[in-house]
């Protein structure tokens, strides 16, 4: 029997989370749900990490090719994106920094047998989080992945990156989203009417009546 392969393993720098799904896995494009984040480093930062990448990248892209050969099949083979592409500001200027995309399917395994996974999720000095903490955008964290090579030929030949735990060393908590997470902007126009202060009047106990 063939030894069961072994995917390389590793931790990112330390960078800063963006749109989490750490808790709860999002259903929008599968039904059985995905787990992500994307996680931000200057670009002197992501150097290695990028390097690491595209070498695995490299070698997937060679071994698909190889086993297309030997089946003769033409080697030439499509490729995939890359796991990571440069942040861009709304004016599509580059601001310096990299994100790299970590995902986990819900759901692991064939239909014929099927399992659960989540990342597992540490605090700065290695604890888990408790199951009520929401990591927000904004985090500073370091994830445990692993590089998953794959081959679809509709998509391409190349790796993803699966994000198996996350370590938060400073926590800014999901809390639904502000004013500016949405991208907006204070503006001239409408104004809603702040709410009325209480008078003393106001603030009697009304059991006293």
């Amino acid at each position: 029997m063939a030894d069961k392969k072994k995917y390389v393993r590793g931790t990112s720098p330390k960078g800063t989370a963006a749109w989490p799904r750490l808790t709860e896995p999002d259903c929008t494009f599968d039904p059985n749900g995905m787990y992500s984040v994307n996680l931000r480093l200057s670009v002197k930062e992501a150097a290695a990490f990028m390097a690491q990448i595209d070498n695995a990248h490299k070698g997937q892209v060679a071994e698909v090719m190889k086993e297309l050969k030997g089946k003769g099949k033409p080697p030439k083979v499509k490729e995939a994106d890359m796991p990571y592409k440069p942040v861009l500001d709304e004016d599509g200027n580059d601001t310096g920094e990299v994100e790299f995309k970590f995902k986990l399917k819900a759901m692991a395994g064939s239909k014929d047998k099927q399992w659960a996974q989540k990342p597992r999720l540490f605090d700065a000095k290695g604890k888990p989080l408790p199951a009520d903490v929401k990591i927000g955008s904004g985090s500073t964290i370091k994830v445990g992945y692993e590089l998953f090579p794959y081959y679809v030929p509709s998509v391409g030949c190349g790796v993803s990156l699966r994000v198996l735990a996350v370590q938060v060393i400073d926590l800014v908590e999901y809390s639904g989203g502000s004013f500016k997470d949405f991208g907006f902007n204070e503006e001239e126009g409408f104004e809603a009417t702040a709410e009325p202060s209480l008078t003393d009047e106001d603030s009697e106990d009304p059991s006293s009546f």
